[in-house]
């Protein structure tokens, strides 16, 4: 059951993904959450509204639209929900959202959230640097994650988002947000990128200019995900994106390098740290091309609807992004747990599972691994001493 009366049990804080400062920790994190599932993420939109014009994006039927949740309806939800780990921010463009630094604030007061993620297009540089910086100020416990979104070079970013100058424009943002590490060593700044039909010859390119130009945390790819508004960016040829994973891994085995360094960590806890996160990652790949490729599943169960849940900018729930509203919360007086303990949810996992539904979406894709020990345990260090190309001094 989820609901206020679970917030007696408490959220343990702990640090993941990029920002885990070493592998000991890694491990505590992963054997805590097997410890038993529970309610542990939380994507939230804050807002449909967009100044970019993506026409990959997943989203796109849902943006500009007038009915974003208040504060006060958000107060409300955050009261009925449990404690959790994980918020990822969602739009939208996160930043137009002018309350957004209350509104992570309200989470991790009263839900214990120690992770949030804040992703971004760049555009809007001086409230993004405000922003992060307020919420950094206003809640020293939290890990903040701000990732920029970059689709390659200039010319191409700038075509696929439909804004003249995106690319120039969220470089210097990247820069201006990175400063703010200097004051705030709890802040992690990464760039996502999807990849497309239109970029994914491009991406080895951007990510050495990112590597050259820019002091990032780290470097994400993805393949492009649900039904974009021109769906030819989804023709992603397979033998290119097995290259391109490839390409990614050895990027990823970099920067991993350069945090060992920035971190000062000793040789053993750098090398448990390097099996494992290198290792997991790399079987994220692996899930997302089997599936991008031919369909496979997924070698652990997907927990959404048990572990996550989304909630739309207007208040609907989801138990993933790429299925359809359960419930709208206003319906329920913004009463999250008198939604999520209904039968309505249960009959959707239980259909999701019937449906066999397997995805390449990354954020469910790494909450369920993390349920799984063969997952989380004991396949990274072995899927780590298979890949050659990530062992230090190769390709660094």
């Amino acid at each position: 059951m989820v609901g206020c009366a679970d917030r007696r049990r408490p959220c343990r804080r702990r640090r993941e993904g990029a920002t885990v400062t070493h592998g000991l920790e890694y491990l505590r994190y992963v054997t805590s959450t097997l410890a038993g599932r529970r309610f542990n993420l939380l994507i939230l939109f804050v807002t449909s509204r967009c100044n970019a014009k993506c026409d990959f994006c997943f989203y796109w039927d849902h943006l500009n639209h007038p009915g974003d949740l208040t504060v006060e309806e958000l107060r409300k939800i955050s009261a009925t929900m449990p404690p959790f780990h994980r918020l990822l921010i969602s739009g939208g463009e996160t930043f137009m959202r002018k309350e957004l630094a209350e509104i992570v604030g309200l989470f991790h007061r009263q839900n214990g959230v120690a992770t949030i993620n804040l992703p971004t297009n760049g555009l809007l540089q001086p409230a993004i640097v405000d922003k992060t910086a307020a919420i950094l100020t206003d809640n020293p416990g939290l890990t903040v994650n701000v990732g920029f979104s970059l689709d390659g070079l200039a010319d191409t970013h700038d075509r696929v988002r439909g804004v003249p100058g995106c690319f120039r424009k969220a470089i210097a943002s990247i820069k201006a947000v990175t400063a703010l590490r200097e004051r705030f060593p709890n802040l992690t700044v990464f760039v996502n990128s999807v990849i497309l039909h239109e970029n994914y010859a491009e991406l080895p390119a951007l990510a050495a200019y990112l590597l050259r130009e820019v002091d990032l945390d780290t470097h994400y790819f993805n393949i492009i995900r649900g039904d974009p508004m021109n769906p030819t960016q989804r023709q992603v040829p397979h033998a290119a994106l097995a290259r391109l994973y490839r390409e990614y891994e050895r990027v990823q085995a970099i920067y991993v390098e350069r945090g060992h360094a920035r971190r000062g960590r000793g040789s053993m806890a750098a090398s448990v740290w390097r099996a494992f996160y290198l290792g997991r990652l790399a079987i994220y790949n692996d899930i997302q091309y089997a599936n991008y490729t031919r369909g496979a599943r997924w070698p652990m169960p997907c927990t959404a609807g048990d572990t996550a849940a989304v909630i739309d900018y207007d208040g609907d729930v989801r138990i993933c992004e790429l299925r359809q509203p359960i419930g709208n919360l206003r319906d329920y007086d913004c009463d999250f747990g008198r939604l999520w303990n209904a039968q309505i949810r249960a009959s959707e996992v239980a259909q999701m599972r019937r449906d066999r539904c397997d995805c390449t979406h990354i954020c469910f894709i790494d909450d369920s691994a993390s349920y799984s020990p063969k997952v989380a345990l004991l396949r990274p260090p072995l899927t780590y001493a298979r890949r050659q190309h990530l062992h230090p001094l190769q390709g660094t």
